[in-house]
């Protein structure tokens, strides 16, 4: 019986776990860095759990406001730029997928990194 017992909580703390990580798509980016690989440089943006981020590449620092919406394609993320950088919409929304620390991937033709901690 006891054994059942244990049993059984660590089976619902998994399944919490697994959820709790399949809720929150952006869980992995809190506290590391997401690297955007581009032709001139590279840019930095960091998210914060309170949804806000940061943001640097070798031209200029942003910051704003973010948050995930589902579309008909699966999720999309939303910055809210406090000022907008010259030629981008305010909001900017692009796809989002889950990703882990070491992840690389390429979307909208630019290349992007998930790295450990926060990379100035």
């Amino acid at each position: 019986m006891r054994f059942t017992i244990i049993a059984a909580s660590l089976v619902a703390a998994s399944a919490f776990a697994a959820y709790a990580g399949d809720d929150d798509i952006m869980g992995s980016r809190y506290g590391n860095t997401t690297l955007v690989h581009e032709t001139l440089g590279t840019s930095r943006i960091w998210y914060n759990k309170d949804h806000t981020f940061t943001a640097a590449n070798w031209i200029l620092g942003v910051s704003g406001k973010w948050d995930i919406s589902d579309t008909k394609d699966g999720k999309q993320i939303c910055l809210h730029y406090d000022s907008a950088p010259l030629g981008h919409p305010n909001p900017e929304c692009e796809k989002i997928e889950a990703h882990k620390i070491g992840d690389k991937w390429t979307l909208g033709g630019r290349d992007f990194e998930l790295v450990k901690g926060i990379q100035k």
